[in-house]
């Protein structure tokens, strides 16, 4: 009787370390594709999105010239929206990133998964 109940107490030990790792890793996951999306998203603030705007000032002054096409005056416009969309996407899948990270950490029910 005493071996089986040290035998199930290992057992036990065993999953709950198991469960241990598990979690610490998808955590390490999590946390790395968090910093990865914040990179990402701080580099379309920062730098792709004002790019865009900048190119597009220039296309409305080489519009206004009568050097700049309509239709690339569009593209230019449209290329806004598409870098802020994507960067409403990245900032969308990080915010998912971090709830996910911060389930880990704050609802036990996710533990006795």
């Amino acid at each position: 009787m005493a071996r089986s109940m040290q035998a199930m107490q290992k057992a036990t030990e065993s999953e709950s370390m198991q469960l241990r790792r598990e979690i610490q890793t998808d955590l390490v996951v999590l946390h790395d594709r968090a910093q990865r999306l914040s990179k990402s998203l701080a580099l379309y603030r920062e730098q792709i999105i004002p790019a865009s705007e900048d190119t597009y000032s220039s296309a409305v002054a080489g519009y206004a010239d009568n050097r700049t096409s309509f239709i690339a005056l569009l593209t230019y416009a449209n290329a806004i929206y598409r870098d802020r969309i994507t960067a409403n996407q990245i900032a969308n899948e990080l915010a998912r990133t971090v709830a996910e990270a911060g389930r880990y950490t704050t609802d036990p029910a996710v533990w006795a998964e």
